[in-house]
């Protein structure tokens, strides 16, 4: 399939049900299945410019044995529950967290309290880079004024309030409630402004109720969920 103009391709992997009738464990055959893609299509890797790129998942560090074993540098990416959430949810899981960190060629976060987090769940002290979440331009941007205007009165929005948005899980540790602690002393200092809030997914509280605790009602709007029309 194309993405984004990218050809991205699917090697097939061999699963037969149930697996015992297999000599071959899923990590073996998932290795199996990356290294005759590349052979069966007649594809040159080349190690100094080739790199195997996944995101922290169990299968990533099947990933990173399959470079490593074609001589290809691996790079992975952590975003926020693969160093959290992910290593403590199952033992293996923290053997794959840990053999994935040590052993990457390169490593990235998406903040730096994650790189550090990693380096203090495993007691070492390995370098990583920072490469922070982008947006995609074309569709996140500043609107033009007659945009506002509408947008505006169509959420009964005053056409003079700042609008602070916010996309994210309503749960704790996506910081909402910290968030809207720090609105009370905002709104100390000035009140003209609407906390837009949309987000998706099991909320482990209600917004709209946390807000009012916090005196915000009028500073607070609950749009839930939105879905893309793109």
């Amino acid at each position: 399939r194309v993405h984004e103009g990218v050809i991205v391709y699917h090697p097939r992997i061999y699963n037969m049900r149930p697996n015992r009738f297999l000599k071959k464990s899923f990590e073996d055959r998932t290795i199996d299945a990356i290294i005759n893609f590349f052979k069966h299509n007649n594809i040159v890797l080349n190690p100094a410019k080739d790199i195997f790129y996944s995101q922290w998942v169990p299968n990533s560090a099947i990933i990173q044995k399959a470079a490593h074993i074609l001589g290809i540098k691996s790079a992975i990416l952590g975003i926020g529950d693969d160093v959290i959430i992910y290593p403590f949810e199952k033992p293996e899981f923290f053997n794959f967290f840990k053999e994935t960190w040590v052993e990457a060629d390169i490593r990235f976060v998406v903040a730096d309290y994650l790189g550090k987090e990693a380096n203090k769940i495993l007691n070492t002290d390995i370098p990583y880079n920072v490469i922070f979440m982008g947006v995609e331009y074309n569709y996140f941007k500043p609107g033009a004024p007659d945009e506002i205007f509408f947008t505006k009165k169509e959420y009964k929005i005053p056409a003079d309030k700042t609008i602070i948005f916010t996309i994210g899980t309503a749960i704790k540790r996506k910081g909402w409630l910290d968030l809207l602690d720090a609105l009370i002393e905002v709104k100390k200092i000035n009140d003209n402004f609407v906390q837009v809030a949309i987000h998706e997914g099991n909320p482990e509280f209600d917004l709209s109720k946390e807000a009012e605790k916090r005196g915000l009602t009028a500073n607070f709007l609950d749009l839930g969920e939105i879905k893309p029309d793109i």
